[in-house]
């Protein structure tokens, strides 16, 4: 008897925090990111909002484009490919309204940035280009198909006045300027559409992977406790 009760006990606290997790999902999905002012910030992990302005410039491999950085990557087809509607793999970062380009999958890319500055009304702070990845939805974007199951596609960093996601690291560099750049944290450059799914995906890994060691220890607790009473 006492072991079943205690059964129940464990099985109404599971329910509870599986109920408390999607409930701290949706919120998190409602919430606006935690977005500071270049002003504001200090040493650490930060994340901005604000447009591109240039230092210098690299040109693209295939435009040909003076631009500030690009991402460059070959897609290849694949009709037997079952993909989430909203993974960020594949020819571009897909939505249900697009559900055709699902089955295009990345088979090489290749990224390259220059230092660049980031502006937003409070100010500008410098961003060391190297080690970037650029996560951009469709966004000054250019397709060339090669064969029928073979497409390249480029998505340039422009100063165009668009405004973009800036998530990395701020450091003091040796003239004692606060700069951001990549280190042991990515630096990642997205549009805010990118940003949010980017986000979402982490946080719904973060929930799987806690939901799965309070599973096992669970079952630890069970045959503990059912070794004791046998």
């Amino acid at each position: 008897m006492a072991y079943l009760i205690i059964l129940f006990v464990l099985f109404l606290v599971l329910i509870i925090i599986i109920g408390e997790s999607q409930k701290n999902k949706k919120e998190k999905k409602r919430k606006k990111p935690n977005v500071s002012k270049i002003k504001d910030l200090s040493v650490g992990i930060i994340e901005i909002k604000g447009r591109l302005e240039q230092i210098e410039t690299v040109i693209s491999p295939l435009t040909k484009s003076n631009c500030i950085g690009y991402k460059h990557f070959k897609t290849r087809y694949n009709s037997s490919r079952s993909v989430n509607p909203t993974s960020i793999k594949g020819k571009v970062f897909t939505t249900k309204r697009n559900e055709r380009s699902l089955n295009w999958e990345t088979v090489s890319t290749d990224t390259e940035c220059k230092d660049f500055y980031f502006v937003d009304n409070t100010g500008k702070i410098k961003i060391k280009g190297k080690g970037i990845a650029i996560l951009l939805n469709n966004i000054n974007q250019t397709d060339r198909r090669i064969s029928n199951e073979l497409m390249i596609t480029e998505n340039l960093l422009l100063q165009d006045n668009r405004e973009y996601v800036l998530t990395g690291t701020a450091r003091y560099n040796k003239k004692n300027e606060l700069i951001i750049k990549k280190d042991s944290n990515e630096l990642i450059i997205s549009d805010s559409y990118i940003n949010e799914l980017h986000k979402s995906k982490l946080s719904d890994k973060i929930n799987k992977y806690g939901l799965i060691i309070m599973l096992l220890l669970i079952v630890v607790i069970i045959t503990f406790i059912n070794s004791l009473l046998t």
